[in-house]
């Protein structure tokens, strides 16, 4: 009864619930990186299921952007990974429109907690630590500017990486993994555009 009774407070939360999105989408982008589109679809679905179901939760008032864009962004990669380019950019264009409203919110808001301050630790998620954002907004900028590439936008394109760029360089530093993702990226959109001493420097 007393295990019964955990695993019932544990379901009542929504944010621990809204993590199920946060794996799927994980999942998916593993899915697709593997070719096995079946199964992407499946847990896409699933994603779905559970999102419908969070909207009715207490907790979608204060988490509900943060599970929708978890959604959105799972969206945008299982389109790309299918070569569905429009479907995959309008997924990560709202993806992203979500996330940096979510982002300025948090990192203006009175309840913000630096991390790597001198203060005391407390507990941190989607609502009050900013760095939350940055990674899952630097990711889906190279996700749609891949997308914007294969659609031959490549000014766009390149507006998208160099953005996931300045934003990885200001919260992580020059010699950040993310940076040089984004350069990656962006080496290759230069090349495609016929800059190709430019693209060497960059690679």
């Amino acid at each position: 009864l007393i295990k019964k009774a955990q695993a019932y407070q544990l379901s009542a939360l929504p944010n621990l619930n809204g993590f199920q999105i946060t794996m799927g989408r994980l999942l998916i982008t593993y899915y697709v990186s593997s070719g096995n589109f079946e199964l992407a679809k499946k847990e896409l679905d699933t994603m779905e299921g559970t999102l419908s179901g969070l909207k009715r939760s207490r907790g979608y008032m204060e988490y509900g952007p943060i599970w929708e864009g978890g959604y959105e962004s799972a969206r945008g990669i299982y389109f790309s990974g299918q070569g569905q380019w429009l479907e995959s950019e309008r997924s990560l264009r709202k993806t992203l429109h979500i996330l940096e409203a979510q982002y300025q919110k948090v990192k203006n808001s009175s309840n913000k907690i630096d991390v790597v301050g001198d203060n005391v630790r407390a507990a941190t998620d989607a609502t009050n630590n900013p760095r939350v954002y940055v990674t899952q907004i630097s990711n889906r900028e190279l996700n749609l500017a891949n997308v914007l590439l294969r659609q031959r936008k490549l000014i766009d394109a390149e507006f998208y990486a160099r953005k996931s760029i300045t934003l990885s360089q200001s919260s992580f530093g020059s010699n950040a993994i993310e940076v040089a993702r984004g350069l990656r990226t962006l080496a290759t959109i230069v090349n495609e555009q016929g800059r190709y001493t430019e693209a060497v420097l960059l690679s």
